[in-house]
């Protein structure tokens, strides 16, 4: 047994020495294997390139760890560790026998010993087959020029073949190709993957190939016409690759020879054919052929002169100038008029020559050189340069050309012109300055031409982009270079071209329908339109780290460019890339474009299409379409100058300046067709504007159709009193009570009906049978989840205009806000799972600012809010004071043992199942903690206590509420425990405190306010569900948050309770926090919250994100 495997040598060879191998043993390479010393060495004989064969030894030990170590030597070039020593290995586990030590040990004659080599190769190739059937690879023919003026038109080239071999695949194209010795075409036996007709091509081509792997031999002369003739009939002869279709023989083509003036003087032989193109080219394989590369054909050329004088005319050498008279003389009388003559020249002139620099601008594919010694690999890189050279009066001269003078052909006269070097050199020094330098021999692969090495290219730099380089050349050096007089052309290959001068854009508005239109941009370039969102598509798929509105902002003057269907570059202005993506981030994040590069947008998009406006001059852009539209969108984004709407008369209030603007708004929106969300601060008067804008409406006769108003069970009478008092001429109908079912007979009778959200779920059935002229939801964060039957019922309700009423339109997370906008304007927003992918996770995840701006910016044209700070300066100053108490020691053991129980229990459902599926098990424990802050009284069914553990906080509390009553102060305190109401409440009945209480137990909740109002009683304990919305307590002059919430909004609003408009007293606001416990922690996450919200409404820029980490922070240890 071997003690080693296939495995063991690919582990201990390289790839491309193991490659080489695998190779070397399909063409049975391997001439014989022997194995010595008890299977401690390996010896073998490979056939190489070279006639003898090369001897390789191979010696086997063990190494560490039970893996086996192998040292080689070998006649070859590499010595050790070489693709012979690889192949004799491999071609022994081929065998999967080892020679008897006995037999191998017995010298054989030579003749006798290639015979059995001859035999065993025969038995594992098999016998020969005209196509090496059932063998995966096949030898393949690729023919090339074998110089560089090929593409020349009319000069007859000579040709090269060279050999290859590749896997033929299924859909008739080939795998990678390998290298093929000519030599391996007539081996005996030869490779498994060679067939007759490959061995008689083999024969045929003999000789000696002219590059070092020996595949490569020049076609010359009669005789390799007839062997083109047998590659083509294999049908696995190609143009220089395997790319396209093999190359098939066709019939012949008529052609003529002439004679051509080169760059010298000089006059060389040429064949013209009459059905010429620039995929042609003529070949000299003793007579004319042509091969026609575009269509894939070979054949011979019929020039009327016979093969002898045809293929002496091939042969033709450059005829100098001053020998053209003599040679015309010496042909002419054996031409009879079928021979073409050179013409004679006139006298040579001698002229100063004024160079023109001439950059031809290319992008070759290169080999480059990786590696050295036996691990040196060639690969081919697609690499730009700049082939330099002076034009002379139509005479080209390279710029590393040496010579002094150049000889130039002008209409029959002979011009020898004198180089200006001096200007040459300067022209060498501007293009160094602008960063080109030669490329040289450095890295190219052996084969490389010697052009190229004096072709120009930017060097790399680990600090620059090159592409970016080369973009910034085309657009602002090839310019000025060109404006010099400079000549510039470009390969078709060539990547970078950039248009020079773009074209102003032509914006296109169509409105087809009525709730939607199509959006189209397009440039016209030499008279062709091209579709632009396309090319702005692709560069958002791109180059993501470009599409971003801060990375555009930090562009400046500068251009962004994007790639034009043609492969040429569009120089596009920073600024006005930017406003297309804004107005159209959406359609670009999910490719909502379609065939024709057009958009179909809903109506609520014309804000986002009116602001692009504003990137364009009236010269950079042509607006076709849309006047309305536009027009409509310019007022929604400047919504400080809409149109003024008076006061409507019998309203019992005078509006402020911001609430009149409100109503301003309002009557915008609902004339557009468009809904809304006014998101004012508590307390700023979004009911009053609400009565205000439908007494407008009543007065105006569009209230044809009553308005639904849809309010929380708590603000009934609150809608109800303030509709009597500001809006008595508005006829409210109330569908409240149990006796309301009679009332939806005076439905059509009243302007607008109030209704509860408990009852629209009852009533769900009867509201959205009819059409309403105005549906409002007031506190609309009540269907901030869209899967209860509450959100749904409340976008089955069918109305020409829909109103949001609510401070905190959003209080933890985006898809609440995407909630109330589903239920306003469905579809501004994008599909949920689609808003979830392209906003809230990129914001609240990984806290993507750039997002979270383009989303205000799409919701703040249909969104209105204006803070106390803002417009309510006549408010008496609100003073906020954090107060930090230390838990007693009891307190704080309870703590801890609860704190780290639950973390570890947190830690393994994290584990487990994920953050995203621990909520249950993190919130639990959240729950004890700040109960225990609270009071660990509120710890359900005596957890981890087994007797009464002080409240440091309930202590303090009591003790602050003693001291404030006896200085007359006024104050509410808020908890989200009821229960540590209950125990504040106990507290205060020691200490003799009068209160009053409401919570979501209490039936009455108007007595307890009036009471509180009406000074009857000095503190007011109000849970934060029950009361944090929805009431007007201005006598308060002090609000206590007894324990934090994680939605800063949630307390804001409760604190807002009394400080609002009509309050004349400063607010004192505390917030009572355990030092060091996951409360402090919590203030901590409000104002990241915090952040998020005020920059979705504002546009300030902000985040919020939520990880493992933060729970590892919410579960700290306390301090010492």
């Amino acid at each position: 047994m071997l003690p080693f495997n296939r495995t063991d040598l690919e582990r201990l060879f390289v790839d491309t020495i193991w490659q080489k191998a695998e190779a070397l043993v399909d063409e049975g390479a391997v001439m014989d294997v022997a194995v010595e010393g008890d299977g401690k060495a390996v010896t073998g004989r490979v056939r190489g390139e070279r006639r003898t064969p090369y001897l390789t030894r191979i010696r086997i030990a063990n190494g560490r760890g039970g893996r086996v170590k192998l040292a080689s030597t070998c006649t070859c070039v590499v010595y050790t560790a070489c693709e012979h020593a690889a192949a004799t290995l491999l071609g022994l586990l081929d065998e999967r026998a080892v020679p008897d030590p006995e037999s191998s040990s017995v010298a054989l004659e030579p003749e006798l010993d290639s015979w059995i080599a001859a035999i065993n190769g025969a038995m594992r190739n098999g016998t020969a087959r005209n196509a090496a059937t059932g063998h995966a690879d096949v030898v393949l023919y690729l023919l090339e020029p074998a110089q560089r003026s090929w593409r020349d038109a009319g000069v007859v080239q000579p040709l090269s073949v060279v050999t290859v071999r590749a896997k033929k695949m299924r859909s008739d194209s080939y795998g990678r190709d390998h290298p093929v010795a000519i030599a391996n075409l007539v081996g005996d036996p030869p490779p498994a993957y060679v067939g007759l007709d490959d061995q008689v091509v083999g024969r045929l081509l003999g000789g000696t190939a002219v590059n070092g792997n020996g595949q490569t031999r020049r076609l010359a002369g009669l005789a390799d016409g007839i062997t083109l003739e047998r590659m083509l009939a294999t049908g696995r002869c190609h143009w220089r690759n395997t790319e396209g279709p093999a190359l098939s023989l066709a019939e012949p083509r008529n052609g003529r020879f002439s004679w051509r003036f080169d760059g010298e003087g000089r006059q060389r032989i040429v064949c013209e054919l009459e059905e010429d193109d620039c995929d042609t080219l003529v070949a000299d394989l003793g007579e004319p052929w042509y091969v026609d590369t575009g269509r894939h054909l070979c054949g011979r050329v019929e020039t009327g002169l016979g093969l002898a004088v045809a293929g002496r005319l091939i042969a033709a050498p450059p005829i100098p100038p001053a020998a053209a008279t003599i040679v015309r003389q010496r042909l002419q009388p054996g031409a009879a008029g079928r021979l073409p003559l050179p013409e004679p020249l006139k006298k040579r002139e001698r002229v100063d020559g004024t160079p023109v620099p001439v950059l031809h601008l290319h992008c070759p594919s290169v080999a480059v050189v990786r590696g050295s010694g036996w691990r040196r690999e060639e690969s081919d890189v697609d690499l730009p340069l700049v082939r330099v050279s002076f034009d002379y009066s139509g005479a080209r001269v390279g710029w590393q050309d040496d010579r002094n003078e150049l000889n130039h052909v002008a209409a029959n006269r002979l011009l020898t012109i004198n180089r200006d070097t001096v200007a040459e050199m300067q022209a060498i020094e501007k293009l160094n300055a602008l960063g080109l330098q030669p490329l040289g021999p450095t890295g190219l692969g052996r084969h490389a031409d010697d052009q190229l090495r004096q072709d120009f290219t930017f060097e790399e730099d680990d600090d620059d982009d090159v592409a970016v380089r080369w973009v910034e050349f085309n657009h602002l050096d090839l310019p000025r270079l060109a404006a010099e007089g400079w000549l510039v052309d470009y390969a078709p290959d060539y990547p970078f071209r950039v248009v020079p001068e773009a074209p102003p854009w032509r914006i296109e508005i169509s409105e087809s329908g009525i709730d939607w239109f199509e959006f189209d941009v397009g440039i016209e370039i030499d008279g062709e339109r091209i579709a632009l969102l396309p090319v702005l598509l692709d560069l958002f798929e791109r180059a993501p780290e470009v599409m971003t509105p801060a990375a555009l902002d930090a562009y400046g003057e500068e251009p962004v460019y994007g790639n034009l269907p043609d492969g040429r570059l569009l120089p596009i202005p920073a600024a006005r890339l930017k406003a297309m993506l804004e107005a159209l981030f959406e359609q670009f994040a999910t490719r909502r474009i379609d065939e024709s590069g057009r958009v179909r947008l809903g109506r609520n998009a014309v804000a986002a299409i009116a602001s692009i406006d504003g990137a364009f001059t009236d010269d950079d852009a042509q607006w076709q379409g849309g006047d309305r539209l536009v027009d409509l969108g310019r007022h929604l984004l400047r919504s400080e100058r809409l149109p003024v709407v008076p006061p409507p008369s019998g309203l019992q209030a005078r509006l402020r300046p911001y609430q009149a603007h409100g109503l301003d708004w309002l009557q915008f929106l609902h004339g557009a067709g468009f809904s809304g969300v006014l998101a004012d601060d508590m307390g700023l008067g979004k009911t009053l504007q609400t009565l205000a804008h439908l007494l407008v409406l009543k007065q105006a006769a569009q209230l044809d159709r009553p308005a639904l108003i849809v309010a929380p069970t708590s603000l009934i009478p609150t809608w109800r009193n303030e509709a009597r008092r500001f809006a008595p001429d508005l006829d409210l109908l109330v569908l409240h009570g149990a006796g309301r079912s009679e009332l939806f007979a005076n439905i059509d009778r009243s302007d607008a009906v109030l209704t509860s959200y408990a009852l629209l779920l009852r009533d769900r059935d009867r509201l959205a049978r009819r059409r309403w002229r105005l549906v409002v939801l007031d506190e609309a964060q009540a269907i901030k989840n869209p899967t209860t039957k509450l959100a749904r019922a409340a976008c089955e309700l069918e109305a020409d205009c829909r109103l949001a009423l609510s401070g905190t339109p959003m209080e933890n997370h985006l898809g609440e806000l995407w909630s109330v906008f589903h239920f306003l304007m469905p579809g501004l927003l994008g599909e949920r799972e689609a808003f979830a992918r392209t906003f809230r996770q990129p914001i609240e995840k990984e806290g993507d600012q750039a997002r979270q701006q383009l989303l205000a910016n799409r919701v703040r044209p249909f969104l209105l809010r204006r803070t106390k700070e803002e417009v309510a300066r006549e408010l008496p100053p609100k003073s906020e004071f954090v107060r930090e108490i230390e838990l007693s020691d009891e307190q704080r053991d309870l703590y801890e043992s609860v704190r780290l129980a639950m973390h570890v229990r947190i830690r393994d459902e994290i584990r487990q199942r994920g953050l995203g599926r621990s909520n249950i098990a993190i919130l639990e424990g959240l729950l004890k903690l700040r109960q225990i802050c609270c009071d660990p009284r509120l710890l359900k069914n005596g957890e981890a206590v087994d007797r009464v553990v002080p409240s440091a906080k309930c202590d303090l509390l009591l003790s602050m509420l003693d001291g404030m009553v006896e200085t007359g102060r006024r104050i509410i305190v808020f908890s989200q425990f009821v229960e540590m109401l209950e125990l504040i409440a106990t507290g205060l009945k020691k200490h003799k405190l009068a209160h009053t209480m409401l919570t979501g137990r209490t039936r009455d909740r108007e007595t307890p306010v009036r009471q509180f109002q009406e000074g009857k009683v000095p503190i007011f304990l109000i849970s934060l569900k029950a009361g944090g919305t929805g009431l007007t307590l201005t006598r308060a002059d002090t609000v206590i948050h007894y324990d934090p919430w994680w939605n800063p909004a949630v307390e804001a609003q409760a604190t807002d309770r009394a400080h609002r408009i009509g309050q004349d007293k400063t607010v004192f606001v505390y917030k009572l926090v355990a030092n060091g416990t996951v409360e402090q922690k919590m203030l901590e996450l409000q104002a990241r919250k915090k952040a998020l919200v005020d920059g979705l409404m504002s546009g300030v820029k902000g985040g919020l994100s939520f990880t493992e980490a933060d729970v590892e922070a919410l579960f700290a240890p306390l301090p010492e």
